[in-house]
């Protein structure tokens, strides 16, 4: 009886202890499925993305998962692949479903998508999906806009809206057009069609109040170009997913702390920065406690237990007549209260105990965990130079351009890059290696297309931005004379031998003899190079990133020798549109100045011949538009001779 009677007991304690976790364990998500187009892929795909916000705020209670956005081009015939072959039947619970916008350009897309929108929401509502549509955007100054267009996207919009199987209709154009122009308000898109995370951060936080029911408590991210992640934004972040633990059986002496990401952010002398959760600390105390408390408890009932045998002995034993029962029954209460005691002591002096053996194990300590700083480059990868319609190994090839504030008109010798990604972070030594690989990353990450020879004008500017002094240039032969008048530490590439284990610094090409520099750029290391250049390779990374707003690349034969000349683009002078706006973020030294060749050693047809601006041209012998962008191809580095470090740099 006894035995049982304390197995029960360890039972309890074993249930109370371990219970909160099997509850949980049993609860189940709400499984939402997003079927949409680019927006939606930006909306899955960035941190900024308004799925991704959602899944930050309801990540206790929802699961978001998105279905192949990145190849939605196709239109209705899209969603409904997407509809039959990962949703339907798939157990969804519910559906986040994008109104369309793709192949709405004539009256047939229109009925094509009223047809397919008829099946895919007759048939979720036979599952009893929930359906919260997001509505279209409108996109008027997107190049490829038409009338017809704008107009059958508000006429599918209102349809869906209307439709009394929609759960939730999510009115985008009341958001992000407050003027009912059909364009995109100022600061919520970089490109007329797709919310930059500004728009983003908008359609979140209308999503989150209007279809789950809760304020929101995301800040809004910066549209203005400086998309650096700081430490003090991770926290914010953080701060959405971190609240007390709601545990269903309550522990006497349990009591969590209020979250509060102040407290719990510490920086130690390393300059590391940490966040410190407190609650699986004060939940292993507080168990502690209440296994003390158990522990005293069976322990006064084992010494009242061998008083009550020891007091009632002789009676309890009277029927024997040789005495050996009453005797083992005092001997065995005796025992009882002499462990009963003896675990009483050990119970209440247990910590006492500890804290003379090791203090540390008394230390219920915070759960800590690092912020770690995400490196800015992956392995090198081998990548032919020139492959048509190649993204180079770009891994998400739907990054937004984000709206910037740089001037019409830079001044001369202004610096564009501040403008572009904010000024360098202060953790960052200035003219140091960490310095050069973040502005590379970041700029690589802006998408940026200039007028032609602009390398050294790119290359002056990027080494001053991050510390490293030299002489403002458009000339890469002048830039080459400054690093050697500053004693920069100069490395002779060297093909097929350590081209693909170059230092960091000033990467300079010559001809052939050596003697006259053609180009300038930031070797990286490891094979890697960020320039400004014409190469098919930084051509194709930011035109397909940018919406493939770039002409087709040519090769043209110019001059009297008949020349061929490439990459050249296939320009209509009366279409502004065509102009490479997706990546023109420096209006000033920009093809979007829309200057045109006007001479007959330029190129056949006058195809654009850059921006012209002064100080960034050698006339007859500059061509193409230039690309800002990291090469990581095989043959990026060994393109250069030779190589100048910043003696600052170790």
């Amino acid at each position: 009886m006894r035995k049982s009677f304390f197995l029960l007991l360890s039972l309890i304690l074993i249930a109370t202890i371990f219970s909160p976790y099997i509850v949980k364990a049993a609860n189940t998500k709400i499984k939402v499925a997003a079927i949409g187009s680019s927006s939606f892929d930006r909306g899955c795909n960035n941190n900024w993305g308004f799925i991704q916000l959602l899944q930050k705020t309801l990540t206790n209670t929802y699961t978001f998962s998105c279905k192949d956005t990145s190849l939605s081009s196709m239109g209705i015939a899209y969603f409904l692949d997407k509809w039959k072959n990962n949703v339907k039947g798939k157990g969804y619970n519910e559906l986040l479903l994008y109104a369309g916008l793709n192949g709405l350009g004539n009256n047939d897309g229109l009925n094509a998508y009223k047809a397919g929108m008829e099946t895919i929401l007759s048939e979720a509502k036979a599952e009893n999906m929930r359906i919260v549509i997001v509505g279209a955007q409108p996109f008027k100054g997107y190049s490829s806009w038409t009338e017809p267009w704008g107009g059958n996207l508000v006429t599918n919009n209102q349809s869906l809206s209307q439709d009394s199987r929609v759960d939730k209709y999510i009115d985008v154009m009341d958001l992000v057009d407050k003027d009912r122009d059909g364009k995109i308000d100022d600061g919520l898109s970089g490109d007329h069609l797709h919310l930059n995370p500004a728009g983003n951060t908008l359609l979140y936080k209308a999503i989150l109040e209007q279809a789950y029911g809760g304020p929101s408590s995301v800040s809004t991210v910066n549209p203005q170009g400086n998309n650096t992640v700081s430490v003090d934004t991770i926290f914010s972040e953080i701060k959405l997913e971190i609240k007390k633990p709601d545990t269903k059986i309550n522990i006497p002496g349990l009591n969590f702390s209020e979250p509060d990401i102040e407290k719990m952010k510490i920086t130690d002398d390393a300059g590391n920065v940490w966040l410190t959760i407190p609650y699986l600390g004060e939940y292993i105390a507080a168990v502690y406690k209440y296994g003390i408390f158990i522990i005293s408890l069976l322990a006064v009932f084992g010494i009242i237990s061998g008083g009550i045998t020891l007091m009632t002995g002789g009676s309890v034993s009277s029927k024997s007549a040789d005495g050996k029962s009453i005797a083992s029954g005092v001997n065995a209460a005796k025992k009882r209260i002499t462990m009963s005691v003896m675990g009483l002591i050990i119970a209440v002096t247990s910590y006492s105990l500890l804290y003379l053996i090791n203090p540390e194990l008394v230390q219920f300590r915070n759960l800590r965990i690092l912020y770690v700083k995400g490196e800015p480059f992956s392995e090198k990868e081998d990548v032919p130079d020139e492959v048509s319609n190649s993204t180079n190994g770009m891994e998400n090839t739907s990054k937004l351009i984000i709206q910037t504030n740089v001037p019409n008109k830079l001044s001369a010798n202004e610096n564009p890059i501040p403008y572009l990604i904010g000024g360098l972070p202060n953790s960052i030594k200035k003219c140091s290696a960490e310095a050069l690989q973040y502005t590379a990353q970041k700029l690589d990450e802006q998408h940026i297309c200039v007028g032609s020879c602009h390398c050294a004008y790119t290359t002056s500017h990027f080494l001053n931005y991050i510390g490293c002094q030299i002489k403002y240039t458009a000339s890469a032969p002048d830039i080459s004379n400054y690093a050697k008048n500053l004693n920069w530490i100069e490395t002779e590439v060297i093909k097929d031998s350590n081209d693909q284990n170059l230092p960091i610094g000033l990467a300079i090409m010559t001809d052939s003899s050596k003697k006259n520099i053609l180009h300038a750029g930031i070797s990286l290391g490891n094979g890697a190079i960020f320039d400004s250049s014409g190469k098919l390779e930084a051509f194709n990374k930011v035109n397909k990133a940018t919406g493939n707003t770039c002409p087709p690349v040519r090769k043209v034969k110019v001059g009297e020798n008949n020349q061929t000349v490439s990459p050249l683009f296939d320009i209509d002078p009366n279409n502004s549109n065509k102009n490479c706006t997706g990546c023109s973020l420096i209006p000033s030294e920009s093809p979007i100045t829309g200057r045109w060749a006007d001479n007959p050693l330029s190129a056949i047809n006058q195809p654009f011949y850059g921006s012209l601006i002064q100080g960034t041209g050698y006339g007859d012998s500059c061509y193409s538009v230039q690309f800002w962008a990291i090469r990581k191809s095989a043959s990026a580095a060994s393109e250069f001779n030779y190589v100048y470090t910043p003696t600052e740099i170790k």
